[in-house]
């Protein structure tokens, strides 16, 4: 599993699975249970930076990462984020969101009024399995 770039050291929280052309890790955040990181398993920058077959897995990965992570978290919708601003390494978060239990639904993840904290740590190894399950089917697809 590619957890760690080599190239300049982006590495996932908790890596879960490998998937096409990229690595999915649980994002610790008790605000939105199931958030994950998906980190493409080559060092480039950008989305921009792909080619036409990295960038179709790509996205075939973001979307079943998001399909998946829906599932497992009972979420109406995923926010996806790709910034790339604090970190050179083409990645992106997904977060669940889940109105009747998000104080600002609407809104922006990153306007939420409480601070990131960890979840149960039961809760983690709960949502990795889960995620992990859901995932085996293409994981098997991309390897």
């Amino acid at each position: 599993m590619n957890e760690r770039c080599m190239d300049c050291g982006f590495e996932l929280w908790i890596p879960i699975s490998d998937l096409r052309c990229s690595t999915i890790g649980l994002y610790n955040d008790a605000r939105f249970p199931g958030r994950c990181l998906l980190m493409f398993n080559e060092h480039v920058e950008a989305l921009e930076d792909l080619d036409g077959e990295a960038l179709e897995n790509w996205m075939l990965d973001l979307r079943a990462a998001s399909t998946v992570i829906k599932k497992v978290a009972g979420a109406r919708r995923i926010n996806l984020a790709i910034l790339g601003n604090a970190e050179p390494h083409l990645h992106a978060h997904l977060i669940p969101r889940i109105p009747d239990d998000d104080p600002i639904p609407t809104q922006s993840p990153w306007d939420h009024p409480l601070s990131a904290m960890a979840l149960d740590p039961h809760r983690v190894d709960e949502l990795v399995r889960q995620l992990k399950d859901e995932l085996a089917p293409v994981s098997r697809e991309g390897v």
